[in-house]
């Protein structure tokens, strides 16, 4: 939905919805380092239509995020999503590259896709060095948002070559 992403709470068993707004105030109130803006996660094997319509409503949030965010010092990164149609992760990253973002997160993976089909992902290198050139001009890191490679796999994990990595694996070498 446009307003946000509706869920229940496994608390109480109440309909919350979190918005671009409210999960910016939320990430502001806790504190973080880095902030993420609220995307639209699908299936990452999702048809093309589908997995399009997803990224758009993404980069309406990512426009909302960065509203939310004022004038606050947080870092505040743009997801890149596009599930593994890599024409639409071309086009995300080109749009996000148009926003005052501070770094990039490579979103929707590791929800759905077989190992091999993440690591085909790894072709891709054109993409991913256009998020990584973005965020070195920038001066900001990008972040890999999701650990869609088994973390124990240090030569596949490296292979998207990005400044920062979500992995436990990463941080025990």
């Amino acid at each position: 939905k446009e307003e946000g992403a509706r869920f229940r709470s496994y608390v109480d068993g109440d309909i919350h919805l979190l918005s671009p707004e409210s999960s910016v105030a939320m990430q502001k109130t806790i504190g973080s380092d880095i902030m993420m803006a609220l995307d639209q996660c699908i299936s990452s094997t999702a048809p093309h239509a589908q997995a399009e319509a997803a990224m758009q409503l993404t980069h309406r949030w990512a426009r909302r995020s960065l509203d939310a965010r004022g004038d606050s010092p947080q870092a505040l990164f743009g997801i890149v999503q596009g599930a593994c149609h890599a024409d639409l992760r071309e086009k995300s990253a080109a749009f996000l590259r148009a926003l005052p973002f501070d770094g990039f997160a490579i979103g929707g993976l590791a929800v759905g896709e077989t190992a091999e089909e993440a690591q085909s992902l790894a072709a891709h290198r054109r993409l991913f060095q256009r998020v990584r050139q973005l965020g070195q001009r920038e001066g900001a890191g990008v972040e890999w948002h999701a650990p869609v490679l088994d973390p124990d796999d240090d030569a596949a994990v490296f292979a998207f070559d990005l400044d920062l990595h979500r992995a436990l694996r990463t941080l025990r070498i």
